[in-house]
């Protein structure tokens, strides 16, 4: 591993080189070429003698959109590669709570990344093995996993922005729904927008959720209409926040919350 700190290196210049880093990782397309584009971007990352807090910044951002952009090609090796490069963060991070707390969550969405992967049919579905069956009985699938660091990056105590609190606690809360326990999924997004009440994508997600329940169980309408009003119109007076957080596919979903 080359030097973290480049002591002759201007701290403007650090951050210049940053931003360069940060601009083409985010342009990297979505396709075949995609692996080896984000690998030449981390070698000069490594040689490039970044100040701490712009090293790890840099590569936190190649992990991350290198999960992305896995899941968007459905590819577990690199997903894979993405929370490798994640986990190598966690030793030069273990001192800074904050930045480590964004580590801890980009390793979470990473193994809920696999997980999906695993359940799916695709040709590079995982061993089925992975796929949770049933928490209560002490499965340690990939999305138990990640469940747990979530929360873990939700606690106050461990001192993360609140902002990355409150995307750990969207994320719990999402898979908690697709796990068919709504109760604890509203409790989740609810503690998301507590956390950072900006946060679109949790305000979205807590309307679709109080939807479906309108739609399975109509006669606890009323109250339950109110509510979903509010948190619908939340959610689209935030899209900006939303495209931030989740992308515009996400902000469009949330446009399209019917009125009840």
């Amino acid at each position: 591993m080359p030097a973290i700190v480049s002591p002759d290196l201007d701290p403007d210049e650090s951050a210049r080189r940053l931003s360069d880093f940060v601009a083409r990782v985010m342009a990297v397309a979505i396709d075949s070429e995609a692996a080896g584009e984000l690998s030449g971007i981390e070698d000069e990352v490594l040689d490039a003698g970044l100040t701490f807090p712009d090293f790890i910044s840099a590569l936190f951002t190649l992990s991350s959109v290198t999960i992305n952009i896995g899941d968007d090609l459905s590819s577990s090796d690199l997903i894979s590669v993405g929370i490798q490069r994640a986990s190598g963060l966690l030793a030069l991070t273990e001192d800074y709570p904050p930045f480590a707390a964004q580590v801890i969550l980009n390793i979470a969405n990473g193994n809920a990344a696999l997980f999906h992967l695993a359940a799916g049919d695709g040709p590079d579905a995982l061993d089925r093995s992975l796929v949770e069956t049933d928490v209560r009985f002490g499965d340690e699938s990939l999305i138990v996993a990640a469940r747990a660091s979530w929360k873990f990056v939700s606690h106050p105590m461990l001192g993360a922005p609140d902002s990355d609190r409150s995307r750990a606690l969207c994320n719990l809360a999402n898979e908690l729904d697709n796990a068919g326990r709504w109760v604890e999924a509203y409790a989740a997004y609810a503690d998301a927008l507590d956390a950072d009440p900006t946060n679109g994508n949790a305000a979205g997600n807590r309307a679709q959720l109080l939807l479906q329940r309108l739609r399975t169980s109509p006669q606890q309408s009323g109250h339950i209409e109110a509510v979903y009003d509010l948190w619908a119109r939340r959610a689209k007076e935030l899209r900006a926040e939303t495209v931030t957080i989740a992308g515009e596919r996400a902000a469009q979903l949330w446009d399209d919350l019917p009125p009840e």
